[in-house]
């Protein structure tokens, strides 16, 4: 099951930031609780070179308890059932598509002015203003830095070596 259309706030665009390269600002004022992007996402190998580990995203991750009966999700997402149902485990690193690769992270985590979660029957992600964002401001999440394994990939090569996902350091 997927929606038709999946929503891009028009109050927001890409720009040269002060933080890192490029963000994502408020062309308007944003309020708390609004809508920002829903978006695709892609699972990742575990990377050989790193590059990529900057931008991935833990998948899934939830805004509050979700309850979701089994015969819907089997039907919308049975990879997850089966690793749930079979004591897997399930977290995915993923690519996220749309503004994502973009927003900034702020330096902690009360800072942060968007936030994510992950909508399990219509398989995407969410990002969603958690406090309000006047014009100009630029949009960051907080990534928080979590250690990752880089995982051998044989006939590719590579060495496990402990990286990290996006954050200051």
């Amino acid at each position: 099951m997927m929606k038709d259309k999946l929503l891009l706030n028009n109050k927001v665009e890409i720009r040269k930031s002060s933080i890192h390269g490029y963000g994502v600002f408020a062309k308007e004022d944003i309020f708390k609780g609004e809508l920002i992007e829903e978006c695709r996402y892609a699972i990742i190998e575990p990377p050989i070179n790193g590059n990529i580990v900057s931008y991935w995203y833990p998948w899934p991750k939830f805004k509050e308890e979700v309850t979701i009966d089994v015969m819907t999700l089997k039907k919308v997402q049975p990879n997850l059932l089966y690793k749930l149902d079979n004591n897997i485990e399930f977290q995915e690193k993923v690519i996220v598509f749309g503004y994502a690769p973009m927003y900034n992270t702020s330096k902690t985590e009360l800072t942060r002015n968007i936030d994510w979660y992950n909508d399990l029957v219509n398989d995407i992600f969410i990002f969603e203003a958690v406090m309000d964002i006047e014009k100009d401001e630029e949009l960051c999440i907080h990534y928080p830095l979590i250690p990752v394994k880089k995982e051998s990939h044989g006939k590719l090569g590579g060495n496990l070596e402990d990286v990290h996902m996006r954050g200051n350091e």
